[in-house]
């Protein structure tokens, strides 16, 4: 036989069935179908840096002319924002700084030094090469927030990225009629009068216990030469406080299970940012990063056991045996009335995707306030001193036990002390756990005096806002709650600075006076009962998209050798 038909006849041969490795073709053809559409999104993600992003700015500027050139004589002509091309950058826009790929902390310094530099309204490249065009002024950010509000929602990605959290009709999420509706369904439960009634013993006990917890480790730790311990890591300590106030105001005493807790752990105090970020670029990572797989089973765990929790109040509800005061039985009860006349309610998505915005909202945000205000006090002993002798006035007037009816009363006077009321401010101001929110403009308009065209994302930069020095003066990097005791004139300007970290307008936080309410209570317990000073060498880096501090540790003392 020669030699083409030796070829001719090995060909089949060495494809014979028996001699295929099925299992390893298998094997490839899974790996294959899975990285098509990872291939798929990376041209996605290219065409959009190089084709789209790149070209925005160019097309902002001819559409500029466009609009100055149309534009009356006898109305100044707006100006155009000014693109930091000159500040270093790759194709993936500013990225190095810009956070989740940079620290929150790096980002912050960026875009203060930004600010400073250029003004309070410039473009910069987001991640992706992708525009934004930042407000670090008061005027901008009331004009977007208050004034204009109807002309701006929430962009589309941030909508995705918290709808994996807090649920498609959340209020953090829903625009327009869907908005006005369950925010009205919401807004009784979050009424002060109602709020104090319901949580003011809540936050006494957790506040008290927590005064317990720490007289205890004091006892058993290690003393210094001035008799001090050094508790370590802080914040988890005052993350897991709010998160156990939350629970109790959400779902009543008692009625959250430990499978449940460790879920809200799992999802609420393990951040992972730069994680989170890849997983929404790249899906399929969401169910093969260990991480990501034990935070997705986690969020089901809190929509099946919440699901169960509304069905058992709803059968109580029923058969008339329905007690609960706290706010999903306020939830639950609540009605809007509709234009057509006809009552409506939530449904039981809208329930469950509400109490899960309660617990974003709520819990980390109060963890976050807490820490850095204990952070502050810890760093500026003397203002420690004049918060203590306002609350030993205080507490000097009420004795610690009581009812609730007590504990509310209380909490009124509470909040209303000039130096606590202060102290949060300033501390807030200093360490705001919202270091920006975004926008999209639906029709063009104009930023102090800026053009913004249609469809752009407005980056409202309250970091920058909050240590400007044309607003706070030279020390406005120093912890000054005086500055907040303030002169008539100048009254409306500084309660607007004070609300904005937690929005203004009809998108202002349903949950701000619960998590001032928290605040004030746990920290005057605590300063009431120690002195408190930071640890030797502790420099906290500020992690998260909140700024929660990591490694805080904090020295205590107790002013009395039992609990007042």
């Amino acid at each position: 036989m020669d030699t083409q038909s030796d070829i001719q006849f090995a060909i089949p041969r060495l494809f014979k069935p028996s001699m295929v490795d099925w299992k390893a073709l298998l094997v490839l053809g899974m790996a294959a179908l899975l990285f098509i559409p990872f291939i798929v999104r990376l041209m996605a993600i290219f065409y959009r840096v190089f084709w789209i992003n790149e070209r925005k700015y160019d097309n902002l500027k001819r559409k500029y002319t466009h609009v100055v050139s149309t534009c009356p004589s006898n109305k100044e002509a707006p100006k155009l924002v000014y693109m930091l091309d000159n500040e270093p950058r790759s194709f993936w826009g500013h990225h190095l700084y810009l956070f989740p790929l940079a620290s929150i902390q790096s980002y912050q310094r960026t875009v203060q030094a930004w600010a400073r530099k250029y003004g309070d309204v410039f473009m910069y490249r987001f991640l992706l090469n992708d525009t934004r065009f930042a407000v670090a002024s008061m005027s901008g950010i009331q004009h977007v927030m208050l004034n204009n509000e109807q002309n701006y929602v929430k962009p589309a990605v941030m909508k995705d990225a918290l709808s994996e959290i807090v649920g498609s009709t959340s209020v953090l999420i829903a625009e327009h009629r869907d908005h006005r509706r369950i925010r009205g369904l919401l807004h009784h439960a979050f009424r002060p009068t109602v709020l104090v009634a319901n949580v003011a013993g809540i936050l006494e006990r957790l506040a008290k216990m927590e005064v317990e917890a720490w007289l205890k480790m004091y006892t058993n730790g290690r003393k210094t030469s001035n008799n001090f311990v050094e508790l370590e890591q802080i914040h988890p300590r005052m993350a897991k406080l709010a998160l156990s106030a939350i629970c109790d105001y959400v779902y009543g005493e008692k009625v959250v299970s430990d499978k449940l807790y460790q879920s809200f752990v799992e999802v609420f105090l393990k951040e992972n940012p730069k994680l989170e970020f890849f997983g929404r670029l790249m899906p399929f990572l969401r169910h093969i990063h260990p991480k990501l797989r034990r935070r997705n089973k986690s969020l089901k765990i809190m929509r099946d056991e919440t699901i169960a929790v509304i069905r058992e109040r709803r059968r109580q509800n029923v058969h008339g045996s329905e007690t609960h005061t706290d706010l999903l039985s306020a939830l639950i009860h609540a009605r809007d009335l509709t234009e057509s006349g006809e009552k409506m309610h939530l449904s039981e998505e809208e329930l469950v995707d509400q109490v899960k915005t309660m617990f974003t909202a709520g819990q980390i945000t109060t963890g976050v306030i807490l820490s850095w205000a204990l952070f502050c006090l810890g760093t500026n002993l003397a203002s420690q001193q004049i918060l203590y002798e306002e609350l030993n006035v205080f507490f000097a007037k009420w004795d610690s036990g009581g009812s609730d009816t007590d504990a509310a009363k209380r909490l009124v006077q509470l909040d209303s002390l000039p130096v606590l009321d202060a102290v949060m401010k300033e501390s807030i101001r200093l360490y705001t756990p919202i270091t920006f929110t975004n926008r999209e403009a639906i029709e063009a308009d104009v930023i102090d005096g800026y053009w913004v065209p249609p469809g752009q994302h407005v980056a409202l930069q309250l970091v920058a806002l909050f240590r400007n020095p044309k607003v706070w003066g030279a020390d406005y990097d120093a912890f000054r709650p005086d500055r907040w005791i303030h002169s008539d004139n100048q009254r409306q300007q500084l309660e607007i600075l004070a609300m904005l970290p937690f929005a203004i307008g009809t998108r202002g936080c349903l949950g701000r006076n619960f998590a001032l309410y928290e605040a004030k209570t746990v920290l005057s317990w605590l300063v009431r009962n120690f002195e408190i000073r930071v640890a030797p060498a502790c420099e906290p880096l500020k992690v998260s998209f909140l700024s929660a501090p990591a490694d805080l540790n904090i020295m205590i003392c107790p002013r009395f050798t039992r609990l007042e």
